[in-house]
């Protein structure tokens, strides 16, 4: 990489993440938006660093969505990526936990499997 050049390897893709509003969600959150990627995040309960982190992100001339859920509500999940899907057609990724998932379900029924 040349010197203050930025990667676009992900220039238009589209990508959720789930515990991104701090930590390792965070970062990956920033870094997919400085690569080019447009990114939604859920988060749990921490509005102020969910603004931030969303702030930061459009800072970086991309698409940013804060979604407030909790993780072990499948409904409420399913209802978030139903909402990512709509604004951004979300790609994937996983910060919480550190596990990376395939193809996100398009519908609860599919996400309970």
């Amino acid at each position: 990489m040349i010197d203050g050049e930025t990667r676009r390897e992900f220039a238009d893709k589209k990508a959720l993440v789930t515990g991104g509003s701090r930590g390792i969600g965070r970062a990956v959150c920033l870094e997919l938006a400085r690569r080019g990627a447009d990114v939604a995040f859920i988060y749990h309960s921490r509005d102020v660093e969910a603004g931030t982190t969303a702030g930061d992100i459009r800072a970086l001339g991309r698409v940013a969505l804060a979604l407030k859920t909790d993780l072990a509500d499948a409904h409420g999940v399913g209802a978030a990526i139903d909402r990512a899907a709509a604004r951004i057609r979300a790609a994937r990724y996983s910060g919480a936990g550190g596990r990376r998932h395939g193809q996100l379900a398009r519908d609860r029924r599919a996400f309970d499997r």
